[in-house]
């Protein structure tokens, strides 16, 4: 009966409660494969009517390389809103995933979505650090105006989201 009752524990709530986040993950354990669908179609219908994946956070119970699959194919996907492709590779280097650097290097290399490198280029150096450098060091020195811009995008994204540094350590 946890199948069938999964996408509307999923989708049917769009509240941040501790009781809906425990029915999520009890459903979860008796329906992964329906809970899982479920979320990430959710997150599907969010991308086409939102600006960018604001609940992502929601499904944090559900991480694991079933659910980064699913983002990963998401990320790939040209027609998914750049903000919620954002959010899905700053979640990825967040949690230290290397498929995230990995795929954040490959948005480095091509240049057919200039907003994505850029976003991909401040992802790392905000959560990545001076593991990227190899990667960074040459858009500094190659591409200025490039460059301003995905530093300043990783000095906002500092000041907003990572506690205790401040701007100017960048």
């Amino acid at each position: 009966h946890w199948a069938k009752w999964a996408p509307l524990i999923v989708c049917g709530y769009h509240e941040n409660q501790d009781w809906l986040k425990t029915l999520r993950v009890k459903a979860y354990l008796h329906a992964s494969q329906a809970v899982l669908d479920a979320s990430l179609k959710s997150l599907d219908k969010e991308d086409r009517q939102e600006h960018g994946l604001s609940s992502l956070h929601d499904y944090d119970y559900l991480w694991g390389q079933p659910f980064i699959d699913g983002l990963l194919s998401r990320l790939g996907n040209p027609e998914f809103k750049t903000q919620s492709r954002r959010t899905i590779l700053e979640n990825l280097l967040r949690r230290g995933e290397q498929v995230g650097r990995q795929r954040a290097g490959e948005f480095l290399s091509q240049t057919t979505d200039p907003d994505m490198r850029r976003h991909a280029a401040a992802l790392l150096l905000t959560w990545d650090g001076a593991e990227s450098w190899s990667l960074l060091v040459p858009l500094l020195e190659q591409e200025p105006e490039f460059a301003k811009s995905f530093v300043s995008e990783a000095a906002h994204d500092m000041r907003w989201h990572k506690e205790g540094e401040s701007v100017h350590e960048l």
